[in-house]
């Protein structure tokens, strides 16, 4: 009795069983969802550095504005203090004064605004840096999301390969035999048949009997491991 179509009938039906625990596990989906998560928080973060060095840009312009106008306003006081249009004490003291408060309104705004230039170029420093982190994260995920992504795709087209051949040898195997293999393997799982080899059972390692070996020779009945109760046989090379 044959059994080594029966046999490639379990081994194809152990690989789709390995093939779709493995599809089902994804172990690499959670370390790919992980390292999403952390691009996009880097993400984020340059989005919020990039909104900060837009509101001190807005800033900085309106400083550069607010000087200008205050040299503007600086030379037409300087004019009429030193033009010598006015001869009134009180006047030119007055004149005097708003002067200085111009000049001294004039160097806080520079001083303001040389404070957000810096913060400014520590925001751009910041912002390169993270960039090239990102850009360091990115390409790899990438590569590794496409090949992961494509390992899934073969892994499925195999998977519908296996339960295609699986379908064509069980058509060939004899009704009687896959009836004995299906009700084994509610009990014993996929593994019900092992090849005996040099003597031994492959499925436990364990000697085959003389009585058993015989039985297996003669080919007339299915002959069970004495020791873990597989079907075993002698393949045909």
């Amino acid at each position: 009795m044959s059994l080594d179509k029966l046999y490639e009938y379990q081994e194809l039906q152990r690989e789709h069983l390995v093939l779709k625990t493995r599809l089902e596990k994804d172990e690499k989906r959670p370390a790919l969802l992980e390292w999403k998560r952390r691009i996009e928080s880097m993400q984020k973060e340059m989005e919020q550095l990039r909104s900060f060095l837009n509101d001190h840009d807005k800033v900085t312009k309106r400083l550069r504005v607010s000087i200008e106008e205050t040299m503007l306003k600086e030379k037409s006081m300087e004019k009429q203090l030193y033009g010598g249009k006015t001869a009134n004490p009180k006047e030119l003291m007055s004149m005097q004064q708003k002067l200085e408060e111009l000049v001294g309104s004039r160097q806080q705004a520079q001083e303001t605004l040389e404070k957000e230039q810096r913060q400014m170029r520590r925001i751009e420093e910041e912002i390169n840096l993270k960039s090239s982190q990102l850009m360091a994260e990115v390409r790899p995920y990438q590569k590794a999301a496409s090949r992961y992504k494509q390992e899934r795709e073969n892994d499925k087209a195999l998977l519908n390969d296996l339960m295609d051949k699986i379908k064509k040898v069980e058509a060939e195997l004899e009704p009687e035999l896959l009836s004995i293999y299906n009700k084994s393997s509610k009990r014993m799982g996929i593994n019900v048949l092992a090849p005996m080899h040099e003597g031994r059972c492959s499925g436990c390692n364990v000697d085959v009997s003389k009585v058993a070996i015989a039985e297996l020779r003669c080919g007339k009945k299915l002959v069970n491991c004495e020791n873990c109760g597989r079907i075993i046989f002698i393949r045909c090379v």
